[in-house]
């Protein structure tokens, strides 16, 4: 079953659209999405000063979202450091 164009180029967009990244702080980088679950959970990330920070609030967390973002932050900065 083929998609109509229209309806690639929206996926492709929105896929974009929830990967960019945003500037928290100077040393914190999130993407759209990133911000979005921790906004769902109340994770005050806002206040996080760079990424180690961020990740020790997120350590206490057992939920599969948070974990995964968890992995992702983590992974940043293994290679930023």
């Amino acid at each position: 079953m083929f998609m109509k164009k229209e309806s690639i180029l929206e996926s492709v967009s929105k896929t974009i659209e929830e990967n960019t990244y945003v500037e928290i702080h100077p040393n914190l980088l999130l993407k759209k999405y990133q911000q979005r679950i921790l906004d769902d959970y109340q994770i005050p990330y806002q206040g996080c000063r760079d990424l180690k920070e961020l990740l020790f609030l997120l350590h206490d967390y057992q939920d599969e979202e948070l974990l995964l973002i968890a992995d992702e932050l983590a992974e940043m900065d293994y290679y930023m450091s």
